[in-house]
């Protein structure tokens, strides 16, 4: 069911009301109250949403909703969403409104049921009554709602509703601005930054929003003493061999290799590292350059041909790790249609003997990410085209060329496994 927005003066209007598909009626959010030093409930949660969102919400514990296996990102929702949206019954509701899209997108069940609806239509409803109103319209709450709203749709995979809620926000922020100085806080600054980059990862646009000092002040707040990327030694550069030396893509490989370097580190000593931080601190920065490098209009140049199919396999190597550390909404689906349509036009018509080893890559991880998509064929087919060119005669020679030049153990071990077993038809 599309959601269906305009623009009022004050940023945020739904123009239909959602409401009006909902058999049921829900009850309201009531006031919070303390259970012990370190957990807080809602009174009736249960008739709310379910035995899934009081297991979430548990407080002390790692607790998951039930029927979803250790899926991380619920442990994102819990440990940087619950926080500041249980604040206010209004943002609560669309936090509830999140969560129960998340359980229905792990189980593979229409995101589109009724609960789901109902708290999201009833937390916009809310929000507008706030925009109405002169001096509220600009508040955290307000605030808040929005970039949830953002969030919500990102995660279902709708293009159109962020970009409203995006002009909704814009509008926010202008208004605190010309009130105050400190027009956000680093806390709303952090999931600000987390959302606008999940809609960078999906839409392959350049960041219009929040403002750039806001990466910093994300990383500020957030990670204390992770170490940097860059204080990491770079043993093996294969991609140093394929470009020229000041090509940008040495850089960007070197810095995604400094990346991998922090997560083996910290696996080597125990910690853990697949964590919504190493996403802000340690890709985040990756995909800036990345998008940086974008260009729309692709010359008939045998750097630029390879520069853009790298930037684009790039995002395929991304994808699980940022999964597998509890980003919302990972989608590749533009990335590998871009990949391909980049491939069969430009792709073409190079010679790519020279980069073999960087080709098959790209293809290997396109590969993975398409895997039961509508692309999972051409993929296939093509890598195993470039395979046999290399002289490699089955998938774990295939697997080994992908080591060698970028991989991480403790993701790709086991996804490369589980693909394997259902390739080896395909590739004999």
């Amino acid at each position: 069911m599309a959601e269906m927005y305009k623009l009022n003066d004050n940023g945020l209007f739904l123009k239909r009301d959602l409401l009006s598909s909902v058999p049921f009626s829900i009850p309201p959010v009531q006031r919070f109250r303390h259970v012990g030093s370190s957990r807080r409930c809602i009174t009736g949660l249960q008739a709310i949403v379910g035995a899934e969102v009081i297991a979430l919400c548990a407080r002390n514990g790692n607790k998951v909703p039930v029927n979803t296996g250790q899926d991380p990102t619920f442990r994102t929702h819990r440990e940087r969403w619950l926080p500041v949206m249980i604040k206010s019954p209004i943002t609560f509701r669309q936090f509830l409104a999140n969560v129960s899209l998340n359980i229905s997108r792990v189980r593979g069940e229409n995101l589109e049921n009724v609960v789901t609806v109902a708290h999201h239509s009833l937390a916009i409803r809310s929000i507008n009554q706030k925009l109405s109103d002169p001096i509220l319209k600009t508040s955290d709450e307000v605030l808040l709602g929005i970039l949830s709203f953002r969030c919500y749709n990102l995660v279902k995979g709708d293009f159109e509703a962020p970009a409203v809620h995006l002009e909704g926000l814009k509008k926010v922020i202008e208004l605190r601005r010309g009130a105050s100085e400190a027009c956000v806080s680093p806390a709303l600054s952090n999931l600000m930054y987390s959302v606008e980059m999940t809609r960078i990862c999906q839409q392959d646009t350049k960041a219009v929003f929040p403002f750039p000092m806001m990466l910093n002040m994300a990383q500020d707040q957030q990670f204390g003493t992770t170490p940097a990327p860059q204080s990491y030694k770079i043993d093996n550069r294969p991609w140093q061999t394929i470009f020229p030396a000041s090509h940008p893509l040495v850089d960007t490989f070197d810095s995604l290799s400094s990346a991998v370097q922090v997560a083996r580190h910290k696996s080597s000593h125990g910690q853990s590292w697949k964590v919504i931080d190493y996403v802000v601190h340690s890709l985040c920065p990756i995909v800036h350059k990345l998008i940086g490098l974008k260009t729309n209009h692709i010359v008939n140049n045998y750097w630029t041909i390879v520069q853009e199919a790298c930037r684009l396999a790039i995002f395929f190597f991304l994808g699980e790790l940022r999964r597998q550390c509890g980003a919302l909404g990972v989608s590749n689906t533009l990335f590998l249609s871009k990949f391909k349509s980049h491939m069969l036009t430009f792709g073409s018509t190079i010679e790519w003997r020279p980069c073999h080893p960087i080709l098959l890559w790209m293809l290997f991880f396109g590969t993975l990410e398409s895997w039961d998509s509508p692309e999972q064929d051409w993929f296939l087919e093509t890598m195993i085209s470039v395979a046999r060119e290399m002289d490699l005669d089955s998938w774990n020679a295939i697997v080994d060329v992908a080591k060698g030049f970028l991989w991480v153990e403790d993701v790709y071990d086991v996804k490369a496994a589980i693909v394997g077993q259902r390739f080896v038809a395909e590739f004999s």
